[in-house]
């Protein structure tokens, strides 16, 4: 199918969802709300991971200067490769 037909099928689906003439699935999620780490906790894991100030700064997007202010600690920890934490 060319992406021509593709985004015109797709177009057509979703006038006749809002039309109510076909059902679609939906799905449910939800999403847990971002941890909060002390500046003791930050600590800590940068240790555990052997990463310098700056290297795990700039793994999470912030300047050393700003992990010094505890910009830090509202910054996601996501970035982090997984079991980072143990």
């Amino acid at each position: 199918m060319s992406v021509y037909k593709s985004i015109m099928q797709g177009l057509d689906e979703a006038v006749k969802y809002q039309e109510g003439e076909v059902g679609a699935r939906k799905t449910k999620i939800s999403i847990k709300p971002v941890e909060s780490f002390t500046s003791e906790d930050i600590k800590q894991i940068r240790n555990n991971l052997g990463l310098s100030q700056v290297v795990f700064a700039s793994s999470l997007g912030v300047s050393k200067k700003q992990s010094r202010l505890g910009s830090v600690a509202d910054i996601s920890l996501k970035a982090l490769p997984a079991g980072s934490f143990s």
